[in-house]
């Protein structure tokens, strides 16, 4: 048959062999050497920085000019990208006879995108102006007001000199 294997319990010997600190100093004295133990641990991190920054420095001189000039082409393409939307939207929004204000509202990646939506733009903005002013003294509804008593008897309660 298997046998048992039984442990010490390591922890109620420690619990058992511990007594409290009985002076400031032998206090002190524990505290300082768990911060000795601690700061022990990280002595090295100015040096592992040091390394870090070594070695990245080594991967930048070890660029050929190759990878250089590759980082330098995605930026450029990235910034020719980012002009040639702006010019499309700039272009279409001076075809259409949009405003810069309009202009900065186009959505879309080519051109016949940016179209589509400043057409769609303007159909809104001619439909808000087919609905003209809406002020008080202005009729805004094309229907009569002997359709509708109850607009009829509003007109008149407020009509004057009657």
């Amino acid at each position: 048959m298997a046998e048992e294997v039984t442990t010490p319990d390591v922890t109620e010997s420690k619990a058992d062999d511990w007594k409290a600190p009985a002076t400031q100093d032998e206090l002190n004295h524990i505290i300082e050497g768990r911060l000795a133990r601690e700061r022990a641990k990280f002595a090295d991190y100015d040096a592992v920085v040091a390394k870090a920054a070594e070695f990245d420095k080594a991967q930048e001189e070890g660029k050929t000019e190759l990878q250089k000039a590759l980082d330098v082409a995605a930026a450029s393409k990235t910034e020719t990208t980012t002009e040639r939307e702006r010019a499309n939207r700039a272009e279409v929004a001076l075809v259409k006879g949009l405003t810069p204000t309009q202009a900065k509202r186009l959505v879309g990646s080519t051109r016949e995108e940016l179209e589509a939506d400043a057409d769609e733009l303007l159909k809104d903005l001619k439909a808000d102006a087919s609905r003209g002013p809406r002020a008080p003294h202005q009729k805004t509804s094309q229907s009569d007001p002997k359709d509708d008593p109850m607009r009829e008897f509003a007109q008149n309660l407020f009509k004057s000199g009657e």
